[in-house]
């Protein structure tokens, strides 16, 4: 192909056709150009494809994080609910060994050891955030992740 083209370019100039050849070689370059940017258009639709795919599997991770993070919670709540009952019995004088045993187990459970936000925290260093087109989902999550979850945790202490 290229040998074509050299071929044609030489005819041109051999011929003293120099206005030929210019146009020949602005129409060139002008397909060049046109490669260029269809390239162009070609790698940044797929980079914005594999941005997407890496923001929703972000999202999902998240809804998963989520919904360990409820049952976790749950499951404190059951624990701080036996407590609770548990120093009710203590306060009436009815407490039973197993209560008093129960309570010293489970008393003062960190919560501030488990790492809630993860998801939200890396999603929130890489600036992906503000690919969600949803601003309504935006405001939401990190209304969520920057004052209920911290209020929770501060909370449970």
């Amino acid at each position: 192909m290229i040998k074509f083209f050299r071929r044609i370019r030489q005819n041109l100039l051999s011929e003293g056709k120099t206005s030929k050849y210019f146009k020949y070689a602005i129409g060139e370059i002008v397909l060049v150009i046109i490669g260029i940017v269809f390239a162009l258009q070609i790698n940044n639709w797929n980079e914005n494809r594999k941005t997407q795919i890496d923001l929703e599997s972000s999202l999902y991770a998240m809804i998963e994080e989520l919904k360990e993070n409820a049952n976790y919670i749950k499951g404190q709540n059951k624990i701080i609910q036996s407590q609770v009952e548990g120093l009710d019995r203590v306060f009436d004088k009815t407490a039973t060994e197993k209560d008093l045993k129960t309570i010293l187990k489970y008393f003062g459970p960190d919560t501030n050891s488990r790492p809630f936000a993860n998801v939200f925290n890396s999603l929130k260093e890489e600036k992906k955030l503000r690919l969600i087109e949803n601003k309504e989902l935006i405001r939401k999550i990190n209304d969520f992740y920057e004052y209920t979850l911290p209020n929770l945790v501060e909370f449970t202490k």
